[in-house]
């Protein structure tokens, strides 16, 4: 799981994906009871960020020897001593796969586009090493889409009762996260970097969702929909402090505090329900959103070390998510616990490995990261984790004169929920991601 800085923007619009049917129709506050929760573990997955550190399995804490430090940790920016210019592009698809009972449906949502921009300047000075540096990184793309499908004959006493059911539903989800960021790395002491970065976030969800349901026997044949359509745009702002300290013989250690995010969250939504027997039962909510939600603090702590032309680094994060607050009432208004409760705190792992090839300025990479369950999950029914998201990367590089280095990684997770108490329903998402990252050097 990443920082909650890399899924902020996109936990909270997620946290506003669903529409419980308000008792008023002019405005209201809310948070999806339907479908929450999936969104919410999906928006809690790690979201690479620039190509090297990507392939590596994200396990970049205690290496962050380019312009990306301002993302994993600003501490490593004390490292460059030359200006430094990165641009680098991401092309993602998520796919979810629904089974339930005896169907199944499938769901792709691709994305891409930019991944980071971002520039170092090193300012000479007296003693040590001083370096500022400013950027917009892409945080998270909302790109998501999901499909489902239910079609069940229920036996009744008698066949003349027998219950057919046929449930369908549909989700397309859109939006990128942004973070705008300007730190600086510097050396207090020959073994010791510290950095610090403030970061403004900015992003949009758009997500429409449908869902048609027909329950037919002999005394109700009930035929009706509902469309939700939600805009929402989030404005956040966050602190992160680094720490890299450099041991003999090509050791390094390096500890990163993240600050919690402080967001605000506005929107609008529209909830149409279709009665598709009697159109006199046709209604249209209208929602607006207004929440200042709050993502926990987390912290980084990884170790690197070089030998000969192998680079090992590996590194876990932990996150505070019982701290979170949704700013959202329960979801059960006889049940008074916060949204809040339902969250765990959580370490994940991470680990990598670069080789740089013998009289060749040529440099491969692989990476893996661990992120386990956060949140009691919903499918409907109380759901849980059945393979908790394991992610595999792996990437190379090439490094022209010392000046001009281009770099690829790639991706590749899964993970699997299902019912407590009917395994035959549930999901697994499939999560492709593939970034190319050039970077200038003068």
């Amino acid at each position: 799981m990443m920082r909650p800085t890399h899924s902020a923007g996109a936990l909270a619009l997620a946290l506003l994906a669903g529409l419980p049917r308000p008792a008023v129709a002019d405005s209201t506050t809310y948070r999806n009871l339907d479908d929450f929760s999936s969104e919410a573990f999906y928006a809690t997955g790690w979201s690479p960020v620039g190509a090297r550190a990507a392939a590596l399995g994200g396990a970049y804490t205690a290496i962050s020897d380019d312009a990306t430090g301002l993302e994993y940790n600003p501490a490593g920016l004390a490292q460059l001593v030359h200006i430094e210019l990165a641009l680098g592009f991401h092309s993602g698809r998520t796919r979810s796969t629904f089974h339930m009972f005896d169907t199944s449906a499938e769901k792709d949502a691709p994305a891409s586009g930019l991944d980071v921009a971002a520039i170092a300047y090193p300012i000479p000075t007296y003693r040590g090493s001083l370096v500022l540096a400013g950027g917009l990184f892409r945080e998270r793309s909302n790109a998501m889409g999901s499909s489902r499908f239910d079609r069940r004959l229920i036996p009744g006493p008698t066949p003349a009762e027998d219950l057919s059911i046929t449930d369908d539903f549909t989700r397309k989800q859109t939006g990128t996260v942004w973070r705008a960021v300007g730190g600086l790395g510097v050396d207090v002491l020959h073994s010791l970097s510290l950095g610090l970065t403030g970061s403004f976030w900015t992003g949009t969800l758009d997500d429409t969702q449908h869902t048609h349901i027909i329950e037919t026997n002999p005394s109700l044949p009930p035929d009706f929909g509902d469309l939700l359509h939600t805009e929402a745009r989030l404005n956040a702002f966050s602190v992160d402090l680094g720490l890299l300290a450099y041991a003999g013989g090509g050791g390094r250690v390096g500890l990163v505090l993240h600050s919690p995010v402080w967001m605000t969250i506005a929107g609008d939504a529209t909830l149409q329900h279709f009665d598709f027997l009697d159109t006199n039962n046709n209604t249209r909510t209208v929602a607006f959103i207004e929440q200042r939600p709050t993502l926990p603090w987390s912290a980084n702590l990884g170790v690197s070390y070089s030998f000969a032309s192998l680079l090992l680094s590996a590194e876990t994060h932990y996150v505070a998510w019982d701290e979170i607050d949704v700013d959202s009432p329960p979801s059960d208004p006889l049940d008074p616990r916060r949204p809040n409760d339902d969250y765990t705190p959580r370490f994940d792992a991470r680990g990598g490995a670069e080789w740089t090839l013998p009289r060749l300025p040529v440099r491969l990479r692989g990476g893996y990261s661990y992120e386990p369950l956060v949140y009691d999950l919903l499918l409907g029914n109380p759901a849980t984790a059945v393979q908790d998201r394991e992610t595999v990367t792996f990437g190379a590089g090439v490094l022209l004169a010392n000046t001009f280095a281009l770099d690829f990684g790639v991706s590749v997770g899964k993970f699997t929920r299902a019912d407590r108490d009917d395994p035959e329903v549930s999901e697994t998402r499939r999560e492709r991601r593939f970034l190319l990252t050039s970077t200038y050097r003068y």
